[in-house]
């Protein structure tokens, strides 16, 4: 059986980290055992990790280099070392040459080990695995172009995907991102959408917990607190709807950088009855099931996994309209699709509310929601 390498930077919250977990699990179902590398051997999912591959142990180099400072003394003296080699580096040679120095060194522990090394996530991961030597290469793309390429020109990016013998795409929209910015070979970019492990995401939901309030609506929100995902807007919808006298509440799952400003922001609108942050949840599954619909807020996505999940466990979804959103979501058949703004939010929220026909259509139409796993797997398996 083929050796397969994955490659992330930590098993946090997010997409890339479920999608990736979702797969290998399945795949561990079929009988292929791979070995995952994490830059740092953490986070929230790493022992749902080291359930379904083997985790590798952390290498110096990489995890020193990209440790928080606040974490690095815990790392030890050698740690710290390496740090300031790195840093002294960076001031001599540049950042890209002293991250393409210090990635070879690190990458070289894994070279000549694998059939296929899998870079699972666009920037840092594609950027390390393009230096480890082995029989394939496959790059993992979850965004549009645009959205990860900030800070490069399209000569580098194609230099780096041109270092990769496949490119697997999670949606239509972001395989067409690619294909349109980067001159690459058709053939060679793969559309291959993320897996939902039905049976582990309903088993999952059958934890018990209580919401801390319920209304005649309840709405829940998921993600990591980043202006990507608009969270700051679910704040200006739920305020009208507050001023509105609907009768609801609306919780949010996840963590990240403006959590503590979502949050005060709340407080000064006084909205902590109506909008409540539940923080990380390593099992969210429980809450989604006990909603009445899911809200996507985000400005923009490629294939959010979250929609998908909460479809899963029959839950309508309402979401702003990004450039794979119909991918998924079936406007007024498994949920609605709304303007990507605050008043298209608010107008989708409310026409949930007053429209029970409609309301009860997207229901039915959730229910009816499936997926192609064993297709997908199959796919992913002929390509490794």
């Amino acid at each position: 059986m083929k050796k397969v390498l994955f490659i992330l930077p930590a098993v946090r919250s997010g997409g890339s980290a479920t999608s990736m977990l979702n797969l290998l699990g399945l795949l561990k179902e079929r009988g292929y055992e791979a070995d995952l590398f994490l830059f740092q051997r953490e986070g929230c999912f790493l022992e749902r990790a080291e359930r379904v591959a083997h985790v590798l142990p952390e290498e110096k180099i990489i995890s020193s280099v990209m440790c928080p400072k606040k974490h690095l003394k815990s790392k030890g003296i050698i740690a710290l070392l390496i740090r300031m080699t790195f840093v002294l580096c960076h001031i001599i040679c540049g950042k890209e040459k002293a991250v393409e120095l210090f990635f070879r060194a690190s990458a070289k522990k894994h070279s000549e080990k694998y059939d296929t090394v899998i870079a699972y996530q666009e920037s840092l991961s594609t950027d390390y695995a393009q230096y480890i030597e082995c029989k394939k290469r496959i790059a993992w793309v979850h965004n549009d172009y645009h959205r990860f390429a900030i800070g490069k020109s399209v000569e580098q990016e194609q230099r780096l995907y041109n270092q990769y013998d496949e490119i697997v795409c999670v949606s239509q929209a972001s395989q067409n991102s690619m294909l349109e910015n980067l001159q690459l070979s058709v053939g060679h970019v793969h559309l291959i959408y993320n897996t939902i492990p039905r049976e582990f995401i309903i088993n999952q939901s059958k934890e018990q917990v209580e919401f801390l309030l319920k209304r005649t609506y309840t709405f829940i929100s998921m993600g990591r607190f980043t202006s990507q995902k608009g969270f700051d807007r679910a704040i200006e919808v739920a305020f009208r709807l507050k001023n509105e006298g609907v009768d609801f509440i609306w919780y949010i799952i996840g963590d990240g950088e403006d959590f503590a400003t979502i949050k005060d922001r709340i407080e000064e609108k006084k909205l902590e009855d109506y909008l409540l942050l539940l923080g990380l949840k390593p099992n969210p599954f429980p809450y989604i099931r006990q909603a009445d619909c899911f809200v996507m807020t985000s400005r923009y996505e490629a294939q959010p996994m979250v929609i998908n999940e909460a479809l899963t466990l029959d839950i309508p979804v309402i979401s702003t309209r990004f450039s794979s959103v119909e991918e998924v979501i079936k406007d007024g058949v498994n949920g609605f699709i709304t303007d990507n703004d605050e008043d298209g939010i608010y107008s989708g929220i409310l026409r949930y509310i007053s429209d029970d026909d409609a309301r009860i259509k997207i229901k039915a139409g959730a229910k009816e929601f499936s997926y192609a796993n064993d297709e997908i797997v199959n796919t992913v398996i002929s390509l490794l």
